[in-house]
């Protein structure tokens, strides 16, 4: 398993969300982070974290927020790094993921094991490195809206960003004689799409990856 360390600090509540967009750019853009965060503490303050797969050089990191605390007007902030307790993230995330009724759509993973309602679409989605299980508001938004238009009855079909794919599939599921092509670039989602794709078994004729 591979072992992360965390960097965190803590920046002025009066910054804004491009500000900290820019913070948090530094983090994913240049210092090559896994992860990155930023959220406002009780006291309002802004809280950011990054995640690193390798021992983090704080004073690369102080050097590259150095122009972003000038162009704030900021005092530099310190820097606190730790490394990360090993634990298995994705097994914790699997085992907290409820089964979610969206409509007619039932997305689950295998370890549910409560009957589906009736007449539900199930849709078999494990919790993985691509995005997309359900529990965003993007994503059951749009599940959501593919149910109140089905009327249309599209006969071809393109998920673009698919992630897992769950959007393709829910598609297929509604409009089984329509053509699906699920499209990302980024291999892990393509590779966790063509598995999402087995695991709901829906023909690759019927649903394409790109």
């Amino acid at each position: 398993m591979t072992a992360f360390h965390s960097v965190v600090l803590t920046l002025p509540a009066r910054l804004d969300d491009r500000a900290m967009a820019a913070f948090e750019g530094v983090f994913s853009e240049l210092l090559d982070s896994a992860a990155t965060s930023f959220q406002r503490d009780d006291s309002g303050d802004w809280w950011i974290e990054a995640l690193f797969a390798f021992t983090p050089d704080v004073a690369m990191i102080e050097q590259m927020l150095a122009p972003l605390y000038q162009y704030e007007s900021i005092t530099p902030v310190p820097i606190t790094t730790s490394p990360v307790e090993q634990r298995d993230w994705l097994a914790e995330n699997r085992a907290a993921f409820p089964p979610l009724h969206i409509g007619r759509f039932w997305v689950h993973g295998r370890h549910v094991t409560t009957p589906r309602p009736a007449a539900s679409l199930p849709l078999l989605v494990e919790a993985t490195l691509a995005f997309g299980s359900g529990t965003h508001p993007t994503t059951e938004g749009c599940l959501r809206a593919m149910q109140m238009i089905r009327r249309i009855a599209p006969r071809r079909v393109l998920d673009l960003g698919c992630g897992s794919a769950i959007l393709a599939m829910a598609a297929s599921r509604l409009q089984p004689s329509c053509q699906t092509i699920a499209a990302d670039n980024d291999p892990i989602a393509v590779r966790v799409a063509a598995r999402n794709r087995a695991q709901n078994a829906i023909a690759p004729a019927k649903m394409r990856l790109a």
